[in-house]
């Protein structure tokens, strides 16, 4: 190898902002013992670890162009996207044979990406779904998540291995496969996450958007009026990376608007709030465990796995969850607050081993 440092390429899965946003520590953990990093990635989520990580290498890595449907029930969707999973996996496959050579690549971490396996280096999966929740072929999607994650040297499972935990059925379950690790949760907010416990709240909500369009743009239009009519301070992150920055005050209520915050930005404004509206995917969720939040969680309608997580999540008392088509605000909102949030403290050593026994295996 002609480089000095070793090289490793992370490429988050790009639906949405969540698993980009979770790769955030574990690239700073790399960085930390001097781990060269390549980011591969396209669309929202390049944007965003461009703007966290502007001295890096870029590859631009495209993904499978998903659009949540408007009509069309998410679980007949995903079936009939099946053939177009498989031919990205198949592309992302044959792509990394030219990334691994161009880049002198050491090492591949992918998060939720199962073509990026490469059998000449170590290559590690990040997955918090060894388990899919759907309302049918259950059985068939297990035995095709084990044989792609089989291919893997590692599979990471960002979540605490025994309970109390965040995701539940979604991972802990029996699998034949022998290479799963438990890393514990991971959030772009861990290192900050010291300085929220004496932080005077000042707001009473804070909305966080998310996710693909249309889904997004949807659950905007309905929570507009309701947060106009709200006679408390409510601040709205649209979840619009890259577009022109630009603050609103809405004619009715004391809602300010943003399209998107830089990670410090964030973690400040959530701190000042009393209380997160936000979508139930794994990111979000375990940002709000990390940093001791009190959350109502609308699952986007459709989405198995974040229906399955706010049920599972609010059954435990830690996060209030409402459909979107039941939500009411001045109602939900006293019932959110009266939940106790997740009760385990916050945990990086696994990840750290982790990351330790991988540097170990780009150096064999």
């Amino acid at each position: 190898m002609s480089t000095l440092k070793k090289r490793v390429l992370l490429a988050p899965l790009d639906w949405g902002l969540g698993h980009a946003s979770r790769c955030i520590p574990i690239i700073k953990q790399l960085q930390s013992k001097d781990i060269e990093v390549i980011i591969a990635a396209d669309r929202q989520p390049l944007k965003l670890l461009r703007e966290a990580f502007p001295k890096l290498e870029f590859v631009r890595l495209r993904g499978m162009d998903v659009k949540y449907p408007k009509k069309l029930p998410m679980s007949l969707f995903m079936a009939l996207s099946a053939p177009k999973f498989f031919e990205t996996i198949d592309f992302e496959h044959q792509v990394l044979q030219d990334i691994v050579e161009n880049y002198q690549i050491d090492g591949v971490i992918s998060d939720n990406r199962y073509g990026l396996y490469h059998p000449d280096i170590p290559s590690v999966l990040i997955t918090h779904q060894l388990f899919i929740q759907a309302p049918f072929l259950k059985s068939i999607l297990k035995k095709l998540t084990e044989r792609y994650a089989e291919k893997f040297n590692c599979c990471w499972v960002p979540d605490f291995p025994d309970s109390p935990n965040l995701s539940g059925q979604l991972s802990h379950q029996e699998s034949p496969l022998n290479n799963v690790r438990f890393v514990g949760p991971l959030s772009r907010f861990s290192e900050y996450k010291n300085n929220h416990s004496n932080k005077k709240k000042g707001r009473d909500l804070m909305v966080i958007l998310s996710g693909p369009e249309p889904s997004r743009s949807e659950f905007e239009k309905r929570l507009l009026p309701q947060l106009e009519k709200m006679k408390v301070e409510v601040l709205l992150v649209r979840g619009l990376v890259g577009q022109k920055e630009h603050t609103q005050a809405l004619e009715k209520g004391k809602v300010e608007v943003v399209n998107h915050l830089g990670s410090r930005e964030m973690f400040q404004e959530i701190q000042s709030s009393e209380l997160i509206l936000c979508r139930s995917g794994y990111s979000s969720v375990m940002d709000l465990a990390a940093l001791g939040k009190k959350a109502l969680l609308v699952p986007t309608p459709g989405q198995t796995e974040q229906e399955y997580l706010a049920a599972y999540l609010s059954s435990n008392q830690w996060f209030y969850s409402c459909s979107q088509e039941e939500l009411d605000l001045s109602a939900d909102m006293n019932k959110a607050l009266s939940f106790k949030g997740f009760p385990r403290k916050w945990d990086s050593s696994q990840l750290s081993q982790a990351v330790e026994d991988f540097i170990l295996q780009l150096n064999q």
